[in-house]
């Protein structure tokens, strides 16, 4: 956030939600409404003089959910639901493609496959057997774990 008053001599306070932030910093913007002050105070003829501008701006929450998750084009048990956590599915291939879609787009997410994380849209190695991938998706409510059991079936 900046701001930079006519007069070079003037002096700026900014205020985001209350808390004094320095000119030129990052604003951390809360979800929901946010009130931006900016107070720049100056000399005007033989005294000083000072006036103040509020700015409110609303953030839409991140979300900690996914709208979407395929392993390649199996079919996950039970399918698919945002408010679903765990999932099951069979396959005899040794990779498919694993694709997370966050409902927000800032949301970070992790996979990880066992120990090990993996990339989203990455087509993973399966073991034979039961192949654990843990899905994390971070927003402002915290982190949700999605889990999905990749059963790999030995090849004939």
């Amino acid at each position: 956030m900046t701001a930079t008053p006519t007069d070079p001599e003037a002096e700026i306070e900014i205020k985001l939600n209350g808390s004094v932030i320095q000119n030129g910093a990052d604003a951390n913007w809360a979800a929901g409404s946010n009130t931006l002050t900016i107070k720049i105070t100056g000399d005007v003829g033989p005294g000083r003089s000072s006036t103040t501008y509020t700015v409110t701006v609303t953030r839409d929450a991140i979300k900690n959910t996914l709208s979407g998750l395929t392993i390649g084009a199996l079919t996950l048990t039970p399918t698919f639901a945002s408010g679903t956590t765990s999932y099951t599915v069979t396959t005899s291939n040794n990779s498919n493609k694993v694709t997370a879609t966050p409902t927000s787009e800032d949301a970070e997410i992790t996979i990880l496959l066992g120990e090990e994380e993996i990339e989203n849209e990455s087509s993973p190695t399966w073991e034979v057997g039961e192949n654990t991938l843990t899905i994390t998706v971070s927003g402002d409510a915290g982190d949700k774990e999605y889990t999905v059991v990749v059963t790999k079936e030995s090849n004939p």
